[in-house]
């Protein structure tokens, strides 16, 4: 096997000098509100809110007619989950 060296001190110092050094990226952790706000505000979500809003203004308040708002919810919850 070759015999491996790492930097000198002066490389080192150069470099840093230099602005190249390690940073740590970021963290993929997302905060609750972030996640709350990925799985309510959504395209499915929204679609069956744009529901909900016609069906209360035509009046027709049936529950049958708002049968899908169990779903909607499950899917909130199983995404923030």
């Amino acid at each position: 096997m070759k015999d491996t060296k790492g930097l000198t001190s002066q490389e080192v110092a150069s470099r840093v000098a230099k602005g190249f050094v390690n940073k740590a990226s970021t963290s993929d952790v997302k905060t609750t509100k972030q996640i709350l706000k990925e799985n309510t505000l959504t395209y499915f979500n929204l679609i069956f809110a744009v529901l909900t809003i016609l069906l209360l203004i035509s009046g027709n308040l049936g529950i049958s007619n708002f049968t899908f708002l169990p779903v909607v919810f499950i899917n909130t919850i199983l995404g923030i989950i």
